[in-house]
Formats: structure tokens, sequence, C-alpha cells
């Protein structure tokens, strides 16, 4: 019986925790210029939000800068094109 609930109560952990990629998002500032995984995460982000258009190649490019500038207009955010923890947190 013990078993049984110990997986039931897996099973509801496991829809009430967040992805891993959202608690990745907001582990470090993102500049114009950076590549990679993190970046790729964030313009995933600002798509899922209405935000970004281009492509999610990695490449914090003028695509990735102009859609964080709108993303942090938005949000009433300080508009400098940098993904910093005030911007990533409202995106998570």
């Amino acid at each position: 019986m013990k078993r049984g609930i110990s997986a039931f109560m897996l099973a509801a952990l496991l829809l009430f925790v967040p992805a891993q990629a959202d608690a990745a998002l907001g582990s470090e500032t993102l500049h114009p210029g950076d590549r990679g995984e993190e970046v790729e995460e964030l313009q995933e982000a600002l798509q899922q939000e209405g935000f970004h258009s281009g492509k999610t190649d990695g490449v914090y490019g003028s695509v990735t800068t102009s859609s964080v500038k709108a993303f942090q207009k938005y949000e009433k955010l300080t508009a400098d094109g940098v993904a910093g923890e005030a911007t990533l947190e409202k995106l998570s």
C-alpha cells in the first residue's frame, strides 16, 4: 500500500514542479552577443509571450535584442535589451 501512495505522490509532484528549462532561464544575465542554450531558452520564452518572431538559434543578435526591449517596455522595465534578473523573472 505504501508503494502505491508513493507513486501517486511522485506523479502529483511532477505536475507542480516547474520544468528545468524555466529554472535555468533565470539563472544568469544574458547580453547581446551571447550565444548558447540559455539564449535559445530566452528566445523560446519571448516567442511564447509573443515578443520574438525570429529564429530560436541561440544567437543574441539584433532581433533578440529588439524582442527583449519590446518585452521590457511592455512590462515597464528598463528597456536596455539586456535580459537581466527582472526581465528573466517576468518571463519565467
